[in-house]
């Protein structure tokens, strides 16, 4: 498995020219299907509001569900190249987002090379998500078992109503699914809120 992913990794680094480390984020599963859909939709704009019912199966709006965690699905930034933005937000499943790779993998630099992405937004974001920080809800899960309701009773995972992504519960999501596998089952709540307004802000990247 891991060599696979190692396999996976070298193949898409050559492709972004991108150092060791930076690879893994380009590296996703279904990047390039998710982009030639997207330039369909999009073609000749550089931005689109997202809908929610884009790239997601339907299923029956429930106020509260119990749904396998490998399921889910996160939005996450990525690495583009394009004059205008130096990062965009996608949906992918969570077995796709750097905090599931990072924990399966056991390798930091994934970690690391995300959160670096998100602070070209966000410059305090290695200062309020530290590695050590995220290895201690790691620890904490694990000793949990994975999902532990009591605990998580204020802060309830949440997702987008009608869609299977999450608005809360990134991090605990892709934990539990990379310690307990992708079959885990996880209590969810619908959000019945607007989606962030610069997801797949970028169109068309380096064709401006």
């Amino acid at each position: 498995m891991l060599w696979r992913l190692h396999m996976s990794i070298q193949s898409s680094a050559q492709f972004w020219g991108l150092r060791p480390g930076q690879e893994i984020l380009a590296s996703l599963p279904g990047q390039a299907e998710r982009k030639a859909a997207r330039d369909a939709r999009q073609a000749g704009g550089c931005r689109r509001e997202r809908q929610k019912g884009d790239d997601v199966l339907e299923f029956e709006y429930n106020h509260s569900m119990d749904i396998p965690v490998g399921e889910l699905e996160v939005i996450i930034y990525i690495p583009i190249r394009c004059p205008k933005h130096p990062w965009d937000l996608s949906v992918r499943p969570v077995m796709e987002c750097p905090y599931y790779l990072c924990v399966k993998s056991g390798d930091r630099s994934v970690y690391d090379t995300y959160i670096d992405l998100m602070s070209k937004r966000h410059p305090e974001a290695k200062s309020q998500h530290p590695y050590d920080g995220f290895m201690r809800l790691v620890d904490g899960i694990r000793r949990d078992g994975g999902y532990r309701s009591d605990k998580a009773a204020k802060e309830p995972m949440k997702i987008y109503k009608g869609t299977r992504w999450l608005n809360d519960g990134h991090h605990r999501a892709a934990v539990i699914c990379a310690l307990f596998g992708p079959s885990k089952e996880v209590p969810v709540e619908e959000f019945d809120g607007a989606l962030p307004a610069d997801l797949d802000q970028c169109a068309n990247p380096c064709k401006h």
